[in-house]
């Protein structure tokens, strides 16, 4: 609930701004016979684009609540059990609720510390891989159409995807190998590095050369 809810919240934001700057390039121009739209993109975009910035924020208040539900389940489930971290439900729960992803996170990253994943798909790692070479794509893209092109390809089409791959694939190595990186961890690095540009690409690739060294 916790993780999941934040990848909805994280993909809808991803999707909103990404259509809301598609559209925003399209621009209307006076002539002498009335106003010609130079848009080159159909209606329908538009109308999604407006549902999502609609969306958006009533979805942002309802994970608050998720948040608080969520982090009182689990925190109870964890504070019950035989470990060395006693997460005190009610105290994340308010958190939760106030600051939602802010509080979420840090948890998900110190739970996993205390209490290893399990194993995820194996398909994820090629995934990785894709995205890490798609650093050229983005190199390529700014001798093509400059900065503009490079920041789309990796703002919304190599980072992202970069970031959920590298969390699944965390997942899975700390089953099956004696190394355990944090998935939470490499996900927020990945993820809120993706506005450097390069920041990605460095941290996937100094995931895949340790991964390469225990799997």
């Amino acid at each position: 609930m916790l993780e999941y809810g934040f990848f909805l919240l994280w993909v809808l934001t991803i999707a909103a701004g990404g259509i809301f700057s598609y559209v925003s390039m399209t621009s209307t121009a006076a002539s002498g016979f009335g106003t010609i739209n130079t848009s080159v993109f159909p209606e329908p975009i538009a109308s999604i684009s407006g549902w999502l910035l609609i969306a958006l924020p009533l979805y942002g208040v309802l994970y608050h609540m998720i948040a608080a539900v969520g982090l009182y389940a689990d925190a109870s489930k964890l504070h019950a059990a035989e470990l060395d971290w006693y997460p005190f439900p009610i105290l994340y729960a308010a958190g939760g609720l106030a600051l939602s992803a802010l509080v979420v996170l840090p948890y998900l990253r110190k739970r996993y510390e205390y209490l290893p994943p399990n194993s995820s798909s194996r398909l994820w790692f090629p995934i990785v891989m894709f995205c890490v070479s798609g650093g050229f794509l983005a190199l390529v893209g700014f001798g093509i159409g400059g900065l503009d092109v490079t920041a789309t390809l990796v703002l919304l089409g190599l980072g992202p995807p970069l970031a959920l791959a590298v969390y699944h694939d965390a997942k899975r190595v700390n089953a099956r190998t004696d190394w355990q990186p944090n998935p939470i961890t490499y996900f927020m690095s990945v993820l809120f590095t993706t506005v450097l540009l390069v920041g990605p690409y460095l941290i996937g690739g100094l995931y895949i050369y340790k991964r390469r060294q225990v799997a």
